[in-house]
């Protein structure tokens, strides 16, 4: 069985307690015997490969609280605005 990487692991349980979700072991055993591990191995071998961005590109940097939108928002059908 693989195991994780335990910088993988540390921020796993740090965003799982920053959520209030405790995890035990016996529930880290479980997702890495279904395949977790191996799909982040594969994830990670995927970003080298395609020479991702560590992080994803902010598209939404210019629009500052005080812009406003060029036109009005069109609200889905069935929505009502409040």
């Amino acid at each position: 069985m693989q195991t994780l990487p335990e910088a993988v692991l540390a921020r796993w349980r740090s965003n799982a307690l920053a959520a209030g979700i405790r995890l035990s072991e016996d529930d880290i055993e479980a997702a890495v015997a279904g395949g977790l591990a191996s799909r982040i191995v594969r994830l990670n071998q995927l970003v080298e490969e395609t020479n991702a961005p560590a992080t994803p590109p902010d598209y939404l940097h210019d629009l500052g609280q005080d812009s406003t939108p060029e036109e009005e928002p069109v609200l889905a059908h069935g929505v009502e605005e409040r």
